[in-house]
């Protein structure tokens, strides 16, 4: 149908998109706000920047429960990997298990029915699937979700996150 095809298109070109077309959670709706609309914005532009070669860097501050984590540490790496599948990304936050909780979500994102109609090449590897680590199947695409209390020393990134540095 020309409308599912339609709205996979804006789900690959457009993080908000993005994070409508993979929530599959008729339960609790994604909640969208004018700063959720702001930050995706942001988010697109920084990865238009990163797909010309260009760095860009973005401070995301909001109080508790605004959806940060959500888009940031859930739902970005995987859209960033289904469109950059050779990208190493780094997540950490002030506990690991903190980030092992957004890695299992967005390993979750990943092998959702709705990932694999927008990126059907981009599948985490069998061999590499743990939650402080995880590979796609062509061993490039790879993730590390690291607390503040582990070690980050000598560990690139092309995506790098820090959600929530600081516990309270």
């Amino acid at each position: 149908d020309i409308r599912d095809r339609l709205k996979q298109e804006l789900a690959r070109r457009s993080t908000l998109e993005f994070i409508r077309y993979t929530w599959g959670n008729d339960a609790m709706p994604f909640q969208e706000g004018f700063h959720t609309i702001l930050i995706c914005k942001a988010l697109d532009e920084a990865i238009e920047k990163y797909r010309n070669g260009e760095s860009s860097y973005l401070m995301v501050t909001l109080p508790h429960r605004h959806g940060k984590s959500e888009i940031l540490s859930r739902r970005l790496p995987p859209r960033f990997l289904g469109e950059f599948p050779n990208a190493e990304i780094m997540v950490t936050g002030f506990s690991s298990e903190l980030v092992e909780g957004f890695s299992r979500d967005a390993r979750g994102v990943v092998r959702s029915d709705e990932y694999k109609i927008l990126y059907p090449e981009t599948r985490i590897s069998r061999s590499a699937s743990g939650v402080q680590k995880w590979s796609l199947d062509n061993e490039k695409g790879k993730t590390s979700w690291i607390g503040l209390d582990g070690t980050l020393t000598g560990k690139g990134f092309n995506l790098g996150l820090c959600d929530d540095p600081f516990k309270g």
